[in-house]
């Protein structure tokens, strides 16, 4: 049992970070999975839009939208602290995905605001923002592959689209069209050769490939 709604949850570590609202407040409950029991609860100033956790499990980020801007919270895991990262600000302005590369150095932050979306590229280490990659459509999901990022979008003019950057020059490369419907989540296998792609009640596969 958790305390309010879950929404999104990462594991690493041995335990789950789970993502919570209720009539208090948001917050980040934190779960051992073989007692079954929570053990900490971080609890948050604005909504938890998003979650990503590095691959050793020391940081856990949360994403949070407010009033005209949007940051990430970085839980220490091993120390108990939390920091913020500011990402941006603007009149609509959210943040719909969360990724860490394999090596833990980088985190990319999937923003959408008025005037459309991009990747915000941040440097895990120092917490600074490193560049940005402009999309368009609204992000739904990203995956990271090596130095290559596919981007999940969707809007109601051309449905389902997902958009190849090559992560080392900051460009587009490709672009496959998913066709009519409203694609919300993606992953990629281990082997990098599949996307898998969630809209409704299917799932897409996309050869990463071709």
């Amino acid at each position: 049992e958790v305390p309010g709604e879950p929404f999104a949850v990462v594991v690493a570590d041995g335990r789950a970070y789970v993502s919570t609202s209720s009539s208090s407040c948001d917050a980040i409950t934190v779960v051992d999975t073989v007692t079954r029991t929570v053990v900490a609860t971080y609890p948050m100033a604005f909504s938890v839009t998003a979650l990503a956790a590095s691959p050793d499990g020391k940081r856990v980020y949360a994403a949070r939208t407010g009033d005209g801007a949007a940051d990430v919270v970085v839980v220490d895991t091993t120390a108990e602290r939390v920091s913020t990262i500011d990402i941006a600000t603007g009149a609509g302005i959210g943040i719909d995905a969360l990724q860490v590369d394999p090596d833990g150095k980088r985190l990319y932050v999937a923003t959408t605001d008025d005037r459309g979306s991009a990747v915000v590229v941040v440097d895990a280490e120092t917490a600074r923002v490193r560049g940005t990659v402009s999309i368009g459509s609204p992000i739904r999901d990203i995956a990271i592959a090596d130095r290559v990022a596919y981007v999940l979008t969707s809007d109601r003019l051309s449905g389902g689209t997902v958009k190849v950057v090559d992560l080392t020059n900051g460009r587009i490369t490709g672009t496959a069209e998913l066709g009519i419907g409203a694609p919300t989540q993606m992953t990629v296998s281990p082997d990098k050769t599949r996307a898998y792609i969630v809209d409704y009640d299917n799932v897409t596969v996309l050869c990463t490939l071709t």
